[in-house]
């Protein structure tokens, strides 16, 4: 017995010197290394606004890492199971001074990395050179979460990690004192168009919408620098509108992209030479908003101004994402933010753009513009419409007098000459202003369009 009483008394004596030898080194009155069970306060950032806001910040699953001074790793956990996460949670590690890491929604229906993925991680240099991808060429988000990353930091904004102290009690602070939160950041962005007209165009329906320069590629932390680390770009077309025609959303990763000079207006922003954006650069995102333009339009001759005419216009508008606060030279689309672009038709050729105030003129689109003297371009739908059309000697007459049918059918892109064959036209007799009778579908007096314009 009295052998058994010493061998714990040696035993405790070693250990109480190993401590006392091991726990030298102190920050700012804190032992570095004693192991601890350091309170993480967790909070998803809001949508960073340009506009509006939502709060998708639902967490089902989280992964942190605790980093030493150096960057080098010291311990890792991942939290699975959770549901809609707030408030805290406890990691267990060593106090000292660290860098805190942590990824949310490892998996969702367009972004995931693999836990094995982080677990092979051992530096804060190695996390930052992950790159993820979309399982999919997709601008939609159809299970409502986001893949988000972040770090310890006092302040939202912070782009990135902050030095922290995790004290011996468990609490983790800035060097000074001040408390933090482990925040995180949706590595995607969302996009809202609105399209409204206004002053010269009486009406304006958007007919089709592309996106080019998609990025499919990302860090997946934010590194507080402007190097451009999209890649895998990618087209989408045809993307669908919200209800009424007016508006569409997509969601995508972020792009960082800086100009290749310093434009001096809005519309500087889309100009082309060559087939080549004059300040856009290559790889930055843009929209092409199609659409049927009714309104008022400058007409030229020999490329002077010489009137204004109403008009029937098959347009396409370019809009690059950015020009946040106005900023000419902004062509990026950062992470975690809720981006609304306002965008006013109003001419043939010209539109302003609000993200967030008020933008200038910006006077580059593409189309058909198809003038009209008098009331000659009627709008119908094919279903059984009859209508009179008239024109005067003075109009038939003028030089460069053009005649077009336009159909938007399920077998066009949009509005085209084409898939027109259900069009006929008969000849009014002499004095006869009102819609004569249908002469039935054999009759050699109804003409179709090539006819009509050979009368």
């Amino acid at each position: 017995m009295k052998q058994w009483v010493m061998s714990s008394i040696l035993m405790v004596a070693s250990l109480i010197s190993v401590a006392s030898c091991s726990d030298e080194k102190e920050v700012n009155g804190i032992k570095e290394g004693v192991e601890v069970d350091a309170k993480l306060s967790i909070g998803a950032t809001a949508f960073d606004k340009i506009q509006t806001k939502v709060a998708d910040d639902y967490i089902s699953d989280l992964y942190v890492m605790v980093f030493d001074e150096s960057g080098d790793l010291l311990t890792h956990q991942y939290y699975s199971g959770l549901a809609g996460l707030s408030g805290d949670i406890t990691i267990s590690t060593t106090s000292g001074k660290r860098y805190i890491y942590g990824i949310a929604n490892l998996s969702t229906s367009n972004l995931s990395v693999d836990a094995s993925t982080l677990n092979n991680i051992s530096s804060v240099d190695g996390l930052k050179s992950v790159l993820i991808s979309l399982s999919n060429n997709t601008v939609g988000n159809a299970d409502g979460k986001y893949l988000m990353s972040g770090f310890w930091c006092e302040k939202t904004t912070d782009e990135t990690a902050e030095t922290c102290l995790i004290n011996i009690n468990g609490a983790v602070t800035s060097l000074t004192g001040a408390t933090g939160t482990l925040k995180l950041k949706r590595l995607q962005s969302k996009v809202t168009f609105n399209v409204f007209y206004s002053g010269n165009a009486t009406s304006f329906a958007i007919t089709e919408v592309n996106l080019r320069k998609v990025p499919g590629t990302s860090r997946l932390t934010e590194d507080g620098t402007s190097s451009v680390v999209s890649s895998g770009y990618f087209n989408v077309d045809k993307l669908a509108t919200n209800a009424g025609n007016k508006s569409f959303t997509f969601y995508m990763l972020e792009n960082k992209q800086a100009a290749k000079g310093t434009p001096s207006t809005y519309s500087d922003r889309e100009n082309v030479s060559n087939g080549s954006w004059v300040y856009a650069p290559d790889n930055s995102t843009y929209v092409e908003i199609k659409g049927h333009y009714v309104g008022t339009a400058d007409r030229y001759t020999n490329g002077v101004v010489s009137g204004s005419s109403r008009v029937d216009a098959n347009v396409t508008y370019y809009i690059h994402l950015g020009y946040v606060d106005d900023n000419l030279s902004d062509f990026n689309s950062l992470r975690n933010k809720d981006y609304t672009y306002n965008i006013t038709v109003t001419g043939v050729n010209s539109l302003v753009a609000e993200v967030e105030v008020s933008g200038d003129k910006y006077d580059r689109g593409d189309g058909d513009i198809y003038y009209a003297d008098g009331e000659n371009v009627i709008t119908l739908d094919a279903h059984y419409s009859q209508f009179v059309m008239g024109f005067t000697y003075e109009q038939l007459g003028k030089e460069g007098l053009d005649f077009s049918v336009l159909v938007k059918s399920n077998n066009t892109s949009g509005f085209q000459n084409a898939d027109h064959d259900w069009l006929s036209f008969v000849e009014n007799p002499n004095g006869v202003t009102k819609v004569v009778s249908y002469p039935g579908r054999t009759s050699s007096k109804l003409l179709n369009t090539d006819e009509f314009w050979l009368l």
